[in-house]
């Protein structure tokens, strides 16, 4: 049985406005559930395209909910458990989905800002559990 999901709440406000959700623990059923309720739909943006559900056939995402100007931006991360490659690999989608909203592009002159951010995120979510 699939522990309960947890949510952990990392507000980055100074350098990148940004209001990220860590959910751990579940199922993919749960969380449709959870955004079901919190959103009132299950369509969220993954990478530029907007997606309507979400697979079965996983055990992590990262996605955001965006509204018009970008007032009030949610970006989500989930995993299934706390196993500390699978976290990375999403905390690691999740900097460049958050970054390039933020304009970023990345290249060599901009990996210091994707390796401290992704670094941060990773350190904040960790802190948490």
């Amino acid at each position: 049985m699939a522990r309960p999901l947890k949510e952990i709440a990392i507000w980055e406000k100074q350098i990148y406005d940004v209001d990220i959700r860590c959910l751990i623990g579940g199922t993919v059923a749960d969380l449709r559930n959870f955004i079901q309720r919190r959103h009132g739909t299950t369509k969220h943006w993954s990478g530029s395209t907007e997606e309507d559900d979400f697979d079965d056939s996983t055990d992590g995402y990262q996605f955001h909910f965006k509204s018009t100007l970008a007032k009030d931006e949610i970006f989500y991360l989930w995993v299934h458990n706390t196993d500390e490659n699978k976290l990375f690999h999403e905390v690691f989608h999740l900097v460049f989905t958050v970054l390039s909203e933020r304009g970023a592009t990345y290249c060599e002159e901009a990996e210091e800002l994707y390796a401290y951010f992704g670094a941060y995120i990773y350190g904040k979510i960790k802190e948490k559990l």
